[in-house]
C-alpha cells in the first residue's frame, strides 16, 4: 500500500518494507526504551546510545548520508569455500535480488538470499534492560550441507560525545574475553560527563559493554587493526580470510568487538541463533543478564514484549477515517515517531548529539494523553523542577548527568504552564498542581501551580516599554538569536496561557492572581494590536531601530505570529481571516506552508543566525513543519477546511510516492522541513524522524478536525471534516475511561451528539465515570 520506487506500507499500516536498500538518503528506524536507544539504517548502518547521545554514546558512528557506511555489521562466511557476504546491503554494497527490509514499531528485519542461504536478521531491544538483540535466521537453499560462521563487527566507543581523538581515548579503554561467560567484555576509565562536584574528564564510564552469543563463541578479537588490517576496511577484513580471529584483547588498542560462532545446516534445514550486546553497571548485572536471557525461547520471548511494551502507547487510541494516508500517519506513525525518537531516544540519524529540549519534550509528551497520560505527568513535574526562583527555566538538559543550559530563552518556561493546562483539561487531575518542587537556585520548595505562577510572573516582568513580550535571547526559533527587541509570537502566546489559566485559577480560588491576569489579558491584547500589527500582517519583532516581518521596510512576513493571532484569539475574526489570506498568497507552495518569505539574502548579526543559512533552507524560508502545523490549525480555527486539507496533503510524507527522488528521505514519518522555493532542491526533506511536527500532526487531526478533545469541564465534541469525510470515528481513552464515537454527515441543522443513545445538549460531554465505556453517536451537517 501506498507504494513508490523503493518500499511501500504493509496493509494495516504498521510496517513499512524497503524493497531497495539504495533509497536516495538513508531511511532510518530508531528503536528506544528509554534508557537505551539504536538507529538502524537500510543498509545496516547506525549506532547505540544510552539515556541521550551525548553523553553516553556505546557504540562508534560517523554520519555521512551520502555513504551511510558506519554501522554495527554481521559477517556470513561459506567454510568450505571462504566466500563471505553480510545480513545487510553493507558493508559489502551487496544482496541478493529479494533483499528488503521492514521497519516496525520497536524492530526492524533484514531478509534476502544469496549464495543459495536464506537469511533474516531481526534487531529489536529489551523491554526493560540495556541491551539489543539481533536474532538470526539461516535456511539452507542449496541442496548441500553448509558449514557457516556468523562474525560481529561493532566498535564500542563508551563516552560523551563528540568522538574526534581516537588516538586519545583508547588510552583508556580495556577489553578481555571471558570464556566462562562467553563473553566480550569492555570497560573504560575515561568520561567527560561532568560529575557533581562540577568536575570534567575526572571520573570512570559507569557502565561495561559487553558482547556475547547463544552459540560457543569460537574466536573473537577487540583490536580493530588486527581484524581489518592496515589500509583494509570492512569491505574487506584481513581476518576473514583466516580461519579463526586473532583473540587479541588488552590495552591502548582501537577497540572492537568482533566474534565468531559457527552453524551447520543440512540442504533445506533452518536454524535460529543470536547475538545480543549492551551495557550494565557492573559484571554481576552482566551475569544476570546473560542468565535472563540464556536461550532462544528467552530472546524470541522478549522480542513479544518489547513490541507489546511499543504497541501499548500506539493502540489505545484509533481513528478511521475515509483517507488511509492520514490514519496511518495518526494512528502509528506519528505516534511511533514521537515516542520513539523524540521522547524516549532524543537523537536521530541527522541530529546526532541530543539531550531533553525543555520546551521540545513538553510538547511531545502530550504524544501520552490517549495512552499513559501518568508520563506527561511525570514530564511536566520533571521540568517544574528545572526552574529558576524567579520563573525562568532551562533550555535544555541532559538526564545523564543533569547538567542543564540556561539560555533565558523568552517561551521555554511558557510551555510549562501550556503543557500543565493541556493536561489538566484531558485528565482533570487537579492534584498535580499540589505537588512540591524544587528550584535549581533555591532551597524554597513551592507546588506546581506555584512554578507556574511564577513563570507567568517572568514573562510579565520582561515587557517592553510597549507592552510586549521581549525576546530575551531568543523565542521558539532560536536562529532569531541576536535580535535586542520584542517578540511579537511570544507577545500572543503569553496572551494565550493567561486566557487558558484563568479557569484553573478560579477553580485554585486565586482571586489576586486572577485579577492579575485578567488586567494584562486586555492589556497584551492591546499592545499586540497597537504595536505589534502593521497594516497587512503581524510583525515578528519590534526594536527601537528594527521592524522583523514588516510588509514596508523588510517587505517579509512570517508565518509564526499570524497563525499565533489566530490561535491566541488576540485578533478578531475578520483580521484572522485577512491575515491568513496573505499567509496563503505569499506563504503557500507546492509543498506547504513556508516559515517566511522571503528569506534572508545577506548575513545580519543584529537578528542572529536565521541570515546565515542558505535562503530557502530551515529557518530561512523552508517549508518548516512545525510552524507549518499550526498554520494547518489556524485555518481550520477559521473555518477554512479546504485550505488545511489542502496543506495537510502537500505535506503528508505518505503522498510523496510519486516524487520519492525528489523528496528523498522515509516516507513514514515527519521531516523536520522540505526545502523552501528559493532553494535549488525545492521539495527536498531535510532532518527526518526528529521534529515536534509529529505530535502536532497527531493533535491536530484527532483534537481538530475530528474534534475531541478535553477541557476542564468534560470532552468536548467540535468536528471540522474534510468535505470529502461523510463517516469516520474515533475509539480514545478519556479520563480513564473509553469512548467509542461515530461520526456521520447527516441533514441536520445542528451538531446532534447521543450519549448511549441519549440526547445531550449542547457538544460538552460531563460528569464522566472513569473506568466506564461510553458510545457516542455524532450527526453533522
Amino acid at each position: 500500500m501506498f507504494s513508490c520506487k523503493y518500499g511501500y506500507f504493509s496493509n494495516d499500516g504498521y510496517e513499512y518494507i524497503i524493497t531497495n536498500p539504495r533509497t536516495p538518503k538513508p531511511w532510518s528506524n530508531i528503536i528506544s526504551n528509554g534508557k537505551y536507544s539504536i538507529l538502524v539504517t537500510q543498509t545496516g548502518g547506525g549506532y547505540s546510545w544510552g539515556k541521550n547521545s551525548i553523553e553516553n554514546r556505546i557504540t562508534r558512528f560517523v554520519q555521512d548520508s551520502i555513504l551511510d557506511d558506519f554501522g554495527k555489521y554481521f559477517y556470513i562466511r561459506d567454510e568450505d569455500t571462504m566466500d563471505v557476504w553480510g545480513f545487510t546491503y553493507k558493508p559489502f554494497d551487496l544482496c541478493g535480488d529479494d533483499y528488503k527490509v521492514i521497519y516496525g514499531i520497536g524492530y526492524a528485519i533484514f531478509t534476502h538470499t544469496y549464495n543459495g542461504i536464506k537469511s533474516t536478521l531481526k534487531v529489536f531491544l529489551s523491554k526493560d534492560d540495556r541491551v539489543e538483540f539481533y536474532l538470526f535466521k539461516l535456511e539452507n537453499l542449496s541442496g548441500i550441507h553448509r558449514r557457516l560462521s556468523i562474525f560481529s563487527y561493532v566498535e564500542p566507543y563508551l563516552s560523551n560525545f563528540p568522538e574526534e581523538n581516537r588516538e586519545f581515548d583508547k588510552l583508556f579503554i580495556k577489553s578481555r574475553f571471558d570464556s566462562k561467560l562467553n563473553s566480550i567484555i569492555c570497560n573504560k576509565t575515561f568520561w567527560g560527563v561532568m560529575d557533581k562536584d562540577g568536575n570534567y574528564n575526572n571520573r570512570e564510564y559507569r557502565y561495561k559493554f559487553f558482547m556475547t552469543s547463544l552459540d560457543k563463541i569460537v574466536s573473537y578479537d577487540t583490536c580493530k587493526e588486527s581484524f581489518i588490517g592496515m589500509y583494509n576496511s570492512i569491505k574487506n577484513p584481513k581476518s576473514l580470510r583466516e580461519k579463526y580471529l586473532s583473540n587479541k584483547s588488552g590495552k591502548n588498542l582501537h577497540i572492537v568487538s568482533c566474534i565468531q560462532t559457527h552453524l551447520n545446516l543440512n540442504p533445506y534445514d533452518k536454524k535460529e541463533t543470536s547475538i545480543y550486546m549492551g551495557i550494565c553497571e557492573s559484571e554481576d548485572e552482566i551475569k544476570s543478564v546473560l542468565i535472563k536471557y540464556k536461550s532462544l525461547n528467552d530472546i524470541i520471548s522478549e522480542f513479544q514484549k518489547f513490541k507489546n511494551y511499543m504497541r501499548g502507547f500506539i493502540d489505545e487510541e484509533i481513528i478511521l477515517t475515509p483517507d488511509k494516508s492520514i490514519d496511518f500517519m495518526v494512528n502509528i506513525w506519528c505516534k511511533y515517531q514521537t515516542i520513539s525518537c523524540r521522547f524516549l531516544g532524543k537523537a536521530s540519524y541527522y541530529q546526532i548529539n541530543k539531550g531533553v529540549g525543555f520546551r521540545d519534550h513538553l510538547q511531545d509528551s502530550m504524544i501520552f494523553l490517549n495512552s499513559k497520560s501518568e508520563l506527561m505527568r511525570k514530564q511536566i513535574l520533571m521540568h517544574g523542577n528545572m526552574e529558576f526562583i524567579d520563573g525562568r527555566v532551562v533550555h535544555y538538559f541532559l538526564d545523564e548527568s543533569e547538567y542543564c543550559i540556561d539560555t533565558n530563552s523568552s517561551d521555554d518556561h511558557l510551555w510549562l504552564v501550556y503543557a500543565t493546562i493541556v493536561y489538566i483539561n484531558e485528565t482533570q487531575d487537579f492534584g498535580i498542581l499540589n505537588e512540591n518542587l524544587s528550584y535549581l537556585d533555591s532551597f524554597i520548595k513551592d507546588s506546581l501551580y506555584d512554578h507556574l505562577k511564577r513563570s507567568i510572573d517572568y514573562s510579565l516582568k520582561n515587557l517592553s516599554e510597549r507592552g510586549l513580550s521581549l525576546i530575551l535571547k531568543h523565542d521558539w526559533n532560536d536562529a532569531l538569536s541576536n535580535f535586542n527587541g520584542d517578540s511579537i509570537f511570544v507577545s500572543e502566546f503569553l496572551y494565550l496561557i493567561l486566557k487558558e489559566i484563568k479557569p484553573i485559577c478560579e477553580i485554585m480560588n486565586d482571586l489576586f492572581f486572577i485579577n492579575k491576569i485578567t488586567y494584562y489579558i486586555e492589556f497584551l491584547k492591546n499592545s499586540i494590536n497597537k504595536f505589534g500589527f502593521h497594516k497587512k500582517w503581524y510583525l515578528r519583532g519590534i526594536s527601537n531601530g528594527i521592524k522583523i516581518g514588516c510588509c514596508d521596510e523588510d517587505k517579509r512576513i512570517f508565518l509564526l505570529p499570524q497563525v499565533f493571532g489566530v490561535i491566541s484569539g488576540v485578533c478578531d475574526f475578520e483580521r484572522s481571516k485577512n491575515i491568513m489570506d496573505k499567509v496563503y498568497e505569499l506563504l503557500n507552495t507546492e509543498f506547504g506552508l513556508k516559515i517566511l518569505n522571503p528569506p534572508y539574502k545577506i548575513s545580519n548579526k543584529d537578528i542572529g543566525y536565521i541570515t546565515r543559512y542558505a535562503e530557502g533552507i530551515r529557518e530561512n524560508g523552508s517549508i518548516y513543519y512545525h510552524a507549518c502545523m499550526w498554520g494547518i490549525l489556524s485555518f481550520i480555527l477559521i473555518n477554512r477546511i479546504d485550505i488545511a486539507k489542502e496543506i495537510i496533503d502537500k505535506i503528508n510524507p505518505i503522498r510523496k510516492s510519486d516524487k520519492i527522488d525528489l523528496y528523498q528521505i522515509e516516507p513514514y514519518v515527519m521531516p523536520s522541513s522540505v526545502e523552501g522555493d528559493y532553494s535549488f532542491d525545492f521539495g527536498r526533506g531535510n532532518w527526518s524522524f526528529n521534529t515536534g511536527s509529529s505530535v502536532w500532526f497527531h493533535r491536530i487531526i484527532t483534537n481538530f478536525v475530528i474534534g475531541v478533545r478535553g477541557t476542564i469541564y468534560g470532552l468536548l465534541i467540535d468536528p471540522k471534516p474534510f468535505k470529502e469525510w461523510n463517516e469516520f470515528s474515533i475509539v480514545k481513552k478519556y479520563r480513564d475511561s473509553k469512548f467509542n464515537i461515530i461520526f456521520k454527515r447527516k441533514n441536520v441543522k445542528y451538531l446532534e451528539i447521543y450519549v448511549n443513545k441519549e440526547k445531550i445538549v449542547g457538544n460538552l460531554i460531563k460528569d464522566i465515570k472513569r473506568n466506564s465505556e461510553y458510545y457516542v453517536e455524532v450527526y453533522f451537517k
